[in-house]
């Protein structure tokens, strides 16, 4: 959770971007980490794809290219937000009818 700036509680504080080391290395434990969800291990009752919704939208695309470069034909997909207002216009356009 992202931590909350002194100045305006409400705001989450921005995070310093992360080093080129750092971000390779995330990169790696998330690809190893979908990687072995994928192989169903029997102890973790989670899947790839549920884990997949926490991993950080700046690392969506590099843990992407990281996974084929692997040969993993798994790819983290992101919900777009056209899809979700189009169903809050659909839902509120049909409530209204009614």
């Amino acid at each position: 959770m992202a931590q909350r700036s002194p100045h305006n509680p409400q705001q989450p504080r921005q995070q310093p971007p992360l080093q080129p080391t750092q971000q390779q290395w995330l990169i790696e434990q998330w690809t190893d980490l979908l990687e072995t969800l994928l192989s169903g291990v029997a102890a973790v009752s989670t899947s790839a794809e549920e884990m997949a919704r926490d991993l950080p939208g700046d690392l969506v695309r590099p843990v992407n290219r990281e996974l084929r470069l692997r040969g993993n034909r798994f790819q983290v997909r992101r919900p777009q937000a056209s899809h979700r207002a189009s169903a809050c216009l659909a839902a509120r356009s049909s409530s209204s009818r009614s």
